[in-house]
């Protein structure tokens, strides 16, 4: 079962080196309580790179701004969409660690 599916990313700035990201991880979000968003939370903030709450109110990581290198969520329909640009090793091993985060929250099967 796959649990992110990745939209096209060619809109996004990318420097040398940077892989530019556009992944939904298919969270059902609208079936979180509270716990589960405080264990969402949580989450964020143990991930590299963390920066804390942008200008736009999204979840941040590598950078506040969207100027490479960042990442920052989104809460969608579809689930958490995250989106940036940052080079290949960072987002390897930021991905890694979200999936080893999320069992035990709810899931869309895709």
């Amino acid at each position: 079962m796959a649990i992110y599916y990745d939209n096209d990313a060619s809109h996004l700035p990318a420097n040398e080196g940077a892989v530019p990201v556009e992944r939904v991880y298919c969270l059902r979000l609208s079936e979180f309580d509270p716990a589960q968003w405080e264990r969402l939370q949580r989450l964020y903030e143990s991930l590299p790179g963390w920066a804390g709450t942008g200008q736009h109110g999204c979840p941040c990581w590598f950078g506040t701004t969207e100027h490479p290198p960042f990442l920052m969520a989104s809460v969608e329909p579809s689930g958490l969409q995250v989106t940036g640009s940052l080079p290949s090793a960072d987002w390897s091993q930021w991905h890694n660690a979200f999936l080893d985060g999320l069992p035990g929250l709810p899931l869309f099967e895709v």
